[in-house]
């Protein structure tokens, strides 16, 4: 939480993902613990949002989190972009769709208060989950499909990174990126890789943090195959 300096400046709040889960007190067993589990989060932030002691008018910025959680706060299935209407056999073709109607969302999600079979029927026939008023339902200046970011984790360094240490190494050769690393001189807040990057295995998001510092130095100066230059590269 970012406090204020003053009451007339606004202050960011930021709410934690280690939220009290309501349901822990039911056994892993229970039949009702799947189907109520999924719009806990909603309520939470609703209780959060809906329970201060000051006159605030929220404005939901940003959220930052890993995919189930994307899938989870946007009401998405598995397999699905939490953000545009891509059919999930086009995902990766970097073809452009429209992102989700937030007003037909929000207009979907009114009619939770009234017939359950109705609300379930219709969202499922959108494609969306039946949650019970979601928290950003009701929050002006807020688009939920647009606030989503990129996870860092898995979509940035397991999914960018991975595959552009892989086009690299064998775009140069893996030979050449391996002595080019054991050559990098030692440093105390870089790791230098000193066996080279070809025999990694199981490479966790931290080591391809790692590979992204020393990247450019790899590259800097060599030139592609044919004599091309590496400077669009760069």
């Amino acid at each position: 939480m970012c406090p204020a300096s003053s009451n007339s400046h606004p202050a960011c709040l930021s709410l934690p993902s280690c939220l009290v889960n309501p349901l822990d007190h039911l056994p892993p067993s229970c039949p009702s613990l799947r189907c109520q589990r999924r719009p806990c989060s909603h309520i939470q932030v609703n209780y959060c949002l809906g329970n201060s002691k000051f006159i605030t008018h929220p404005i939901f910025a940003i959220f930052a989190g890993d995919y189930p959680e994307q899938a989870l706060v946007t009401g998405t299935y598995n397999g699905q972009c939490p953000k545009c209407l891509v059919p999930s056999d086009q995902l990766g073709e970097y073809l452009n769709f429209p992102l989700h109607d937030l007003n037909e969302a929000k207009k979907l999600y009114r009619g939770a208060d009234g017939e359950v079979w109705p609300f379930h029927t219709a969202c499922r026939q959108a494609g969306l989950k039946p949650i019970f008023h979601p928290f950003w339902e009701s929050m002006p200046l807020t688009n939920i499909y647009i606030s989503i970011t990129p996870d860092i984790l898995h979509q940035g360094l397991q999914g960018v990174v991975k595959y552009l240490v892989e086009w690299i190494t064998s775009a140069f050769r893996h030979r050449v990126i391996d002595t080019r690393c054991q050559s990098l001189p030692p440093n105390h807040h870089i790791r230098t890789f000193p066996h080279g990057l070809s025999l990694l295995s199981h490479v966790s998001g931290k080591e391809h943090k790692d590979m992204c510092r020393i990247l450019l130095a790899l590259i800097l100066d060599m030139h592609l195959p044919g004599g091309l230059s590496s400077s669009r590269l760069v």
